[in-house]
This record gives structure tokens, sequence and C-alpha cells, in this order.
């Protein structure tokens, strides 16, 4: 209630500015004061807990309140009655605070799909975002942190041996509102920037395992040789980390037996071929010497 009274009371006195100096240098000192425990006040509560859009506007307004006062040279005097709006520690930190919560929140909005509530956290919105399993590694408090540390925002990140997984499903289009969100959060907290690299990353090898494993199974007839049988057993590979492809995965698993079974029937009939082959070889071997052996008696007889 101060600051807003405070600010009134300032607006009020620039119409004045030119008849009354004194006093409106006076008031925006006075201003500055009572912005600076805000923004203290804010440091020290709001800016320890998951961003919000609403906690970032009422951040923001304090931030655009005391960069106007500053502009006017009403800040740095403030010392002189008493005050102590001259250290900026908590403004810098309050302003890298709003930065990367804006930011975070950009990509908690491309995650979703949808816009937040003004007082949707950024943890809620990364549990709603990710699937369950994904969503226990989600760095919910990325954008949080002690008032006293400016920029130590990461809390934590995703396993590198769990993939993060979007709750909704993944397609081009959703790639490309990935990539554009990525562009626009120009300041996001490690976490949050490790976890949309993840995403991204995961979104692209599911699209690309996805579209090979549909390209094999619509291929007509079932691959017979073992090069064929090796890329439908990488492409199951890369598919099944997947559940949106449990589906292709079952089918491509059926026709994986398939496959082996006529790689092994196509085996085994080539060992009964070349074992008919080598029979035949030998019985014509034979016949020949016998036939020579006749033929030598009787051409010794005739002698």
């Amino acid at each position: 209630m101060a600051h807003i009274a405070a600010a009134r009371l300032f607006g009020r006195m620039q119409k004045q500015q030119q008849q009354h100096p004194r006093c409106w240098r006076a008031v925006g000192q006075a201003l500055s004061r009572v912005v600076y425990v805000h923004i203290a006040l804010l440091c020290h509560t709001e800016a320890t807990a998951p961003p919000s859009k609403a906690s970032l506007w009422r951040a923001q307004q304090c931030l655009q309140e005391w960069d106007r006062l500053a502009a006017a040279g009403l800040v740095g005097q403030a010392h002189e009655q008493g005050g102590a709006a001259e250290d900026t520690q908590l403004v810098d930190v309050l302003r890298m605070w709003a930065r990367t919560g804006e930011s975070d929140l950009i990509i908690a909005e491309a995650l979703l799909g949808n816009s937040l509530g003004p007082l949707t956290t950024l943890a809620e919105a990364l549990a709603a975002a990710l699937s369950p399993t994904a969503a226990q590694q989600e760095p919910g408090n990325s954008s949080t942190g002690d008032a006293g540390s400016a920029g130590d925002t990461g809390t934590g990140s995703s396993s590198s041996s769990c993939l993060p997984v979007l709750a909704r499903p993944v397609s081009a289009a959703l790639l490309d509102q990935l990539q554009a969100a990525r562009g626009l959060a120009t300041c996001m907290s490690p976490a949050v920037k490790q976890l949309a690299a993840q995403v991204v990353d995961a979104t692209e090898r599911e699209l690309s395992a996805g579209a090979r494993l549909k390209e094999l199974l619509s291929a007509r007839g079932t691959p017979s040789s073992s090069q064929g049988v090796a890329a439908l057993a990488a492409a199951i590979e890369a598919a099944a980390p997947f559940a949106s492809l449990a589906a292709d995965v079952a089918a491509a698993r059926a026709l994986q037996q398939q496959c082996c079974q006529r790689v092994e029937a196509a085996a085994k009939l080539q060992e009964v071929v070349q074992h008919v082959m080598q029979l035949t070889s030998c019985a014509a071997g034979s016949a020949a010497a016998t036939a020579a052996g006749a033929a030598g008696s009787r051409d010794s007889a005739a002698a």
C-alpha cells in the first residue's frame, strides 16, 4: 500500500515539477526507498519460490519503477536522508530472477502447449507437461534460489539415463514450437536449458525412430537376409524407449520373429542343397571312375 500511495503522490508531483522541484525530488527519493524495500521483500519471498506470471509481474513492476526513478536521478541520493536505496545488489538479484523466470516460463508453455495461468508456477507447469516418470526429475525450482546468490538458479537436471517424455504426442510442429521457444528464452536457468535441450533431442529421436519403423513395416515383403533382420533390430532398439511407439514396436518384433524364422529356414535349405550337391558330385565322380575302369578292362581284354 505504501508503494502505491507513494507512486500516486509522485505522479501528482511530476505535473508540478517545474513549480516545486524540491518537493518533487523529496517525494521521488521517498518513493525510491519504498520501492527498494519492496524489492528487498520480493527477493526474500517471491524470488525464493518457483516463478509464476503473477510473481514476475510484481517483480517487473517494481523494477520498472526503480528504473524510472534511477533515470530521473532520484535513486543515488536516497542515502542522504537515511535511505538504503543506493545499494543495488538486491535490485540486480531480483532483475536476474525475473529474467530467468520469464525465460523458464516460455519454455514451460512450449512444453505444455498452452498459456499458463497467472498463479501457475514453473514447477506445476513442468509437472503437467512431462510424463510422471520424467516429472519426478524436472527442475521445478530452477528459477529459485537464495536472494543473495544472483544467477545461481539451477537446482538439478534430468538424468541422462532417463529420457524426458512429454505428456502430449510429439510432432514436427511441436518440435518447431520448442525450437522457437528456445530462441525466445535467452536467459534460461541451467536446469531448464538442459531440460529443453533433452526434450528437443528426445523428440527428434522419437520422430526419426517412428518414421524408420513405419518405413520398414510398410515395405513389401518380409526381409529374408541377415542385413534386413539387422536393420529391423536396429529400428526396434531406437524406437523401444518411446511409449508412443509401443504398437509399432510390437508389430516390428512380430515381423522380426518371422524374418528370423525365414532366415533360419533359408540357411537350413542352403545347407541341404549344398549337402545334396556334394553327394551328387561324389556319386558322379564314382560313376565316372567306375566307367573308366570298365573301359580300361575291355581295352586290355581286346588287346
